[in-house]
């Protein structure tokens, strides 16, 4: 969720910039011109192991493919990017589903889980592997969840609280989720870095990481 800007140039991604900078050995995907790609869910990869196939978006709407379309219900919008990688060493190609689901009604997330799951059926139906992440807004029981259960993604365990209020306060369980399906596993347990880095919270969310194999 980078989605601090310039004040006087909103296509400048302040955070992205920073982590760029600081990052000089990782490139950006998931990224273009604001005027035709949302650029404030980018992910970060490394080009001396992965390159990119493809990429692209969509908004939880019921105009899905229509840039910035606000969501089923016209809250404020909320959508995914998604990445096609091939590891240069295997030539095994992933895909990564990054989401941001609305935070404030139910009736969107499940709407927003069922989009996620019918954009990625015929990639699941093909055997390839694909990668959910992102903040879900949904504890792991929340129908949003279950419903990629159904669809056969497995959710990697998260303990604990990943949202904290930009405070470090930890009031209920995790929100952000890691998920996979195929032929893909995790190669260790699942991180959550409950602390600050330089004095400071980088958002109002713990940083949720993981080691993931491609089988």
């Amino acid at each position: 969720e980078m989605e601090s800007f310039s004040f006087s140039d909103n296509t400048t991604n302040l955070t992205l910039d920073w982590l760029l900078a600081n990052n000089p050995e990782y490139r950006a995907a998931a990224v273009g011109d604001p005027a035709v790609f949302p650029s404030t869910q980018p992910m970060l990869y490394r080009p001396d192991t992965l390159s990119v196939l493809d990429q692209g978006w969509f908004f939880f709407s019921d105009m899905p493919d229509v840039i910035y379309s606000r969501t089923f219900n016209g809250s404020f919008p909320a959508y995914a990017t998604w990445v096609e990688f091939e590891e240069r060493a295997s030539g095994k190609s992933f895909t990564v589903v990054n989401v941001h689901c609305e935070f404030s009604s139910g009736s969107n997330r499940v709407k927003s889980a069922e989009l996620v799951n019918a954009r990625t059926a015929e990639r699941r139906a093909a055997g390839k592997r694909v990668v959910l992440t992102g903040d879900l807004n949904s504890l792991s029981m929340f129908k949003t969840v279950r419903l990629h259960e159904e669809a056969g993604f497995t959710f990697l365990p998260v303990r604990g609280a990943t949202c904290h209020l930009n405070r470090g306060i930890n009031l209920f369980g995790a929100i952000d989720h890691i998920a996979l399906h195929g032929n893909v596993s995790a190669a260790g347990e699942l991180v959550v870095l409950r602390r600050k880095f330089s004095g400071e919270w980088p958002t109002d969310h713990y940083p949720v990481f993981a080691d993931i194999r491609l089988n």
